[in-house]
């Protein structure tokens, strides 16, 4: 329960001098000489009087500092500055063999002052010869390109994509989002059954990309995966800037064991023609085994042109295989890809500037020199930073260095950058950052160390100054916007963020901060009761988790036998906002019986125990599904039967749905019964007035078949692995008209419909 706020501030001058004068007379015992306002006694009243009011005012508003202080004993500090993410692609313009420098630093064109971005990369970077400047070669394709694509269509690539032996590129190329590898038989219940393929088989895509010429270069490559996954599951450039909370930090395992294999042929067709294989040295999967979107850098042992033997002569087209092998896969959705690009590289809003004496990165440095010379042992010390003029510096980066007089030489000492001096001692070396006018402030003597100036022997004081600048909302800019390297880097070619910039903030203001730790008082850390436990399983940071179901004194290996102390969580994983649908998928997933991976189940489990009671054991387990078949007679005869049909499966679908079913719509709730009544009034809300339901049956069945067994393997979108509406079969045996129960803690699956069309009666008059 919330303590109400103190006020102190509740009397006034005036109240407080009137009181005072009713009271002299009994408290004075008749010593006063004048019971007037001239009395000197009334004049100091009065002006201790107002003493009071004024130190009142003061402690009702206490400074900046003070609250920060304060909101820092609940463990409540100010968010510092954020960071924007974005993905940069480049191309060459010349034949020459391009290449991208390690931490190389970009700012946009035609705009004054520019922005900057500092490319994340640790090693060269070697830019692919792409052949760019491809047109879409449908017409279906042209007109999927929104007006902001169509600025990026000059960057359109012909990309050809194989999954599993059969040809995506046109649906990658038109925007139909296909799967990356083939359909996970055994996905569902990550179970093994008699159709899958044996243990340790892998599943296989292929990537081909147009080369102008051979890559004579040696270096790693850059692809983005934009995959479509779910919007809790952030991508790589945006991933670790919004972590907010140390307690938000779980690392999440890959969902299967990827592997790259790269060949050159020289085809028209890529995937006709065999090719050698070689494998890659070095892999930075920045998309996690293709749970999120992002960034996968591959490092090959040799030139690219050394594997091969080509006729540099011939026309024919070059192409640039990427072999993509996933071992031991369990995801919950196979990998849905948007776009694949080449030569792309992660970017944040930041820049790095080091400033020291004589420094030869130092244009401004002697300005620093003489403010240091400057300083005095008295309170008041600052440090004005020479920036331009929209570049702030991000306080967290800051990095100062400053040599002090000991007892025989000058030792160089570190100081640390604080958001307030309140808690800090004389003998802390210490500065704040003021973002905002670009000064580096230091300490009285008394709230941190008074920095020491130059010797008295005369010599120049030894500084190091190490700063990031950027930061802030003025890097969150849209897609498709025009960029060049700086002046000390150069590339002959062109740079677009094929990615809107996202994440970039300022920092807290103290009133921001005090408005928030409202809510950050009663944010759930600990996992004490049963919505605790339930919110901290959804909010693990990467997994994917949409619900989540607690259950005390359930013991996984003994559930039939309450536990004390145990608690077991049922969780179910996200699905992307475009995959709600059956037929909105691509390939045969199972879009009912939801089964979370076991890199998911581990973080749930990781972030539950670490917040658990002493007295605790928790369990994170996948859900419990109950098939299903249902049978309904519906008295009228359509104009289309099998439109009806569908129509009714997809509104029984969602209505059962873990995700999106039961009568709020958040999911069906785990353990509810099947009532015929309820799903006639589902069904009588979403048909045509004339028809009416007469009977709905409901039956539990055996485990439902496998995906493999439901789909073939060149499955697409129009295949149906969800609840059959065949209506030419016998109706199943039901129990009719009986609200049927269902396992405690389970939710159901629908795996049969049997939808019958019984013509109305005709009402006909007379006695007979």
């Amino acid at each position: 329960m919330p303590l109400e706020p103190v006020s102190l501030d509740d009397l006034t001058w005036s109240d407080l001098t009137t009181a005072a004068r009713n009271r002299i007379a009994g408290v004075s015992n008749g010593e006063w000489t004048l019971h007037a306002p001239v009395d000197p006694g009334i004049t100091l009243l009065e002006l201790f009087a107002a003493q009071l009011e004024q130190r009142l005012y003061w402690m009702d508003q206490p400074s900046d500092t003070t609250r920060i202080a304060l909101l820092s004993l609940l463990g409540v500090r100010p968010k510092l500055v954020r960071v924007a993410g974005t993905v940069f692609c480049l191309r060459g313009t010349s034949d020459a063999t391009s290449s991208l420098v390690a931490g190389a630093v970009i700012e946009q064109k035609d705009e004054k002052p520019p922005l900057r971005f500092t490319l994340a990369t640790q090693q060269e970077t070697q830019l692919l010869p792409i052949e760019w400047d491809v047109e879409p070669q449908t017409v279906n394709a042209r007109r999927r390109l929104s007006r902001k694509q169509s600025r990026g269509s000059k960057w359109e690539i012909d990309i050809r994509l194989s999954v599993g032996g059969h040809d995506r590129s046109t649906e990658l190329r038109t925007g139909q989002i296909p799967c990356l590898l083939p359909p996970n038989r055994n996905q569902g219940n990550h179970e093994p059954s008699h159709s899958n393929p044996p243990s340790g088989q892998p599943c296989e895509s292929r990537i081909a990309f147009p080369l102008k010429r051979l890559p004579n270069a040696q270096g790693a490559i850059s692809l983005l995966f934009d995959l479509d996954t779910p919007a809790s599951i952030l991508p790589q450039w945006l991933a670790e800037s919004s972590m907010s909370h140390p307690d938000e930090m779980v690392i999440v395992e890959a969902p299967a064991r990827l592997s790259w294999h790269y060949g050159v042929v020289q085809s028209e067709d890529p995937f006709q023609q065999p090719c050698s294989l070689s494998s890659f040295i070095n892999v930075d999967d920045g998309t996690n085994g293709l749970r999120r979107s992002g960034v996968v850098r591959l490092e090959a042992s040799a030139e690219f042109s050394s594997q091969v033997n080509l006729d540099t002569a011939s026309d024919i087209r070059s192409w640039l295989v990427i072999v993509l092998r996933a071992m031991d896969a369990s995801y919950v959705l196979t990998p849905r890809v948007r776009r694949i690009l080449p030569n792309a590289v992660i970017g944040h809003h930041r820049a790095h500037c080091v400033f020291s004496p004589g420094g030869a990165s130092q244009t401004m440095g002697p300005s620093i020199e003489e403010q240091i010379k400057k300083w005095r042992r008295l309170p008041g010390n600052r440090l004005e930073l020479p920036l331009g003029e929209n570049e702030f510096p991000i306080p967290a980066s800051v990095k100062f260095s400053l040599s002090e007089q000991t007892a025989r030489q000058l030792d160089p000492q570190q100081w640390i950058p604080t958001d307030s001096f309140s808690h800090h001692g004389p003998q802390d070396r210490c500065f704040v950052v003021d973002r905002e006018r670009r000064t580096l402030r230091f300490g009285d003597g008394l709230n941190g160390r008074l920095p020491i100036p130059t010797d008295k022997q005369g010599l120049s004081s030894l500084f190091q100054l190490s700063l990031a600048v950027g930061g802030g909302r003025a890097g969150n800019v849209p897609a498709w916007l025009e960029w060049r390297l700086s002046k000390e880097d150069t590339l002959d070619g062109e740079i677009v963020n094929v990615v809107a910039a996202q994440g970039g903030d300022e920092a807290e203001t103290p009133s921001e901060t005090a408005r928030r730790s409202r809510s950050e008082l009663r944010r759930v850390y600990r996992a004490v009761t049963r919505e605790d436990i339930e919110k901290l399983a959804i909010q693990t940071s990467g997994a994917g988790i949409k619900r989540a179901h607690a259950v005390a004194g359930l013991h996984p290996e003994h559930r039939s036998i309450p536990t004390p102390g145990a608690v077991t969580v049922f969780i179910v994983p996200d699905l992307p906002s475009s995959v709600r649908h059956m037929d909105q998928r691509a390939c045969c997933d199972d879009l009912i019986a939801l089964h979370p991976d076991p890199g998911a189940l581990a973080a749930v489990s990781r972030r539950l125990n670490a917040a658990r009671l002493v007295t605790q054991e928790i369990f994170v387990v996948p859900p419990i599904y109950e098939s299903i078949e249902l049978s309904i007679v519906i008295t009228g005869t359509p104009v289309d039967a099998n439109s009806v049909r569908l129509s009714i499966t997809q509104t029984l679908n969602d209505y059962l749905h873990p995700l999106y079913g039961g009568p709020d719509g958040d999911g069906w709730p785990f353990g509810n019964p099947l009532r015929p009544s309820e799903l006639v009034r589902v069904i009588n809300d979403n048909t045509n007035p004339e028809l009416q339901v007469r009977e709905v049956g409901i039956r539990k069945t055996a485990a439902s078949q496998s995906i493999a067994q439901a789909c073939p393997d060149d499955a697409t979108s129009s295949c149906h692995c969800g609840a059959d509406y065949s209506g030419n079969s016998e109706p199943p045996r039901s129990e009719t008209c009986g609200d049927v129960e269902i396992k405690a803690h389970a939710l159901v699956a629908l795996r049969g419909l049997q939808i019958t069309f019984v013509p109305a009666r005709v009402q006909t008059g007379g006695l007979s």
